[in-house]
């Protein structure tokens, strides 16, 4: 129970009255949605046309959020083009500020997608990953699609926040709280009352954090993992089996942007039926800024996702890996592909349906056809009155 206070303490005082910052149980980082606040311009710069790396979105509509423009950072749909090394977690780098330049070992690579900063990013970004979870395809951004798929997370994270039957939330490694006392912690580190801090949060622009990210991994049963960036040398992978292992001998690459898991809710008990949704939690300026421009705690959230296999490779075989090293990264990237794929839920029940692609068929489950499940009902009902 102490790791989960650790966790969901926070400052309230630079939310203003919002919800609180979510904090990792071991490295006390704040992590916050992007509001109307966080910077005047807007929404972010996303100026850049597709260079085809990306895989491209398959039902684009005329209503899709505008990401185009030019520029080397970001494609067009929002993609950003380098990939993301995705560095271990080491506890002896908790107190090095992120603007330091440090080293890690990348044990595979992830891709960045923006989503709009309109205080929202939160719900944004996690329906995004259950859009591509569900139909296997990138969410095509439409602007009332994504609105309305938000306020449907934003309704539920509130309905299980204040939920009268009072559930154990599941937050991880084993550990639960209740929703009545995640709710009461959650309105004292915003300094309002338990039914001030719903009303405030039922606002389409107010931010979501760590209570939220919580209440929906259970809503939803559904691993979410947060992530954030570190300025590093992320020196090749090693060729062993779980792609992990100590500092390199030969000298590291050059500094660059890269990501490391700080918390992980849902895991390990929903991991086997569902892949993990992976967040970002960055400065809203990423990644058009320096390392010495970054805030000490995010303001914005992006959607991370598995990268195609081959890019994987490639990114690898870039940082210095051999070819041995780069083909495990392949098979691993790979590996989470399939897992992803058998994961996608095949029934049309009412959790799913608002994260479907109209324009695709239903999928069916074991091949089985809905007329012949029809008929079997029938004769069970005309041979046993069932």
């Amino acid at each position: 129970m102490r790791a989960v206070l650790l966790l969901l303490a926070g400052t309230a005082a630079r939310r203003r009255g919002g919800p609180p910052p979510l904090r990792h149980k071991n490295k006390g980082t704040g992590l916050t949605g992007g509001g109307p606040a966080r910077r005047r311009g807007g929404a972010h710069p996303l100026r850049h046309k597709s260079n085809g790396r990306a895989r491209p979105l398959r039902h684009q509509s005329r209503g899709g959020i505008d990401l185009t423009g030019g520029g080397p950072l970001i494609d067009g749909d929002g993609f950003l083009r380098d990939l993301l090394p995705v560095l271990d977690y080491d506890e002896s780098q908790e107190n090095v500020t992120t603007k330091t330049p440090t080293r890690g070992r990348a044990r595979g690579y992830l891709r960045a997608r923006q989503v709009p900063g309109d205080g929202a990013c939160l719900f944004h970004t996690l329906s995004a990953g259950l859009w591509e979870s569900v139909n296997g395809t990138h969410h095509p951004m439409d602007r009332k699609v994504l609105r309305s798929q938000s306020l449907r997370l934003r309704a539920r994270a509130i309905d299980v926040l204040e939920d009268r039957r009072d559930p154990k939330l599941y937050m991880g490694d084993n550990e639960y709280m209740k929703a009545s006392q995640l709710l009461e912690m959650a309105a004292e580190q915003a300094a309002c009352a338990k039914d001030e801090y719903c009303a405030k949060l039922r606002d389409p622009r107010a931010w979501g954090g760590g209570p939220e990210i919580v209440a929906l991994s259970n809503a939803l049963s559904r691993p979410i993992h947060i992530y954030e960036l570190v300025w590093a040398s992320a020196d090749a992978p090693c060729a062993r089996k779980n792609l992990r292992g100590g500092a390199a001998d030969s000298a590291p690459n050059a500094p660059r942007w890269c990501v490391q898991c700080i918390a992980e809710f849902g895991t390990p008990k929903w991991s086997r039926r569902y892949p993990p949704i992976h967040v970002l939690s960055c400065d809203s300026r990423f990644p058009h800024l320096q390392p010495e421009q970054q805030l000490e705690q995010g303001n914005h959230f992006l959607l991370l996702f598995e990268c195609d296999p081959q890019e994987a490779r490639e990114a690898a075989l870039e940082a210095g890996a051999d070819d041995r090293a780069a083909d495990l990264v392949f098979a691993e990237c790979a590996r989470r592909r399939v897992q992803k794929a058998k994961a996608v839920t095949a029934d049309r029940d009412v959790t799913w349906a608002p994260y479907y692609d109209p324009s695709k068929p239903p999928r069916r489950r074991f091949g089985v056809s809905p007329l012949l499940v029809g008929a079997l009902g029938v004769v069970a009902k005309l041979r046993f009155g069932l």
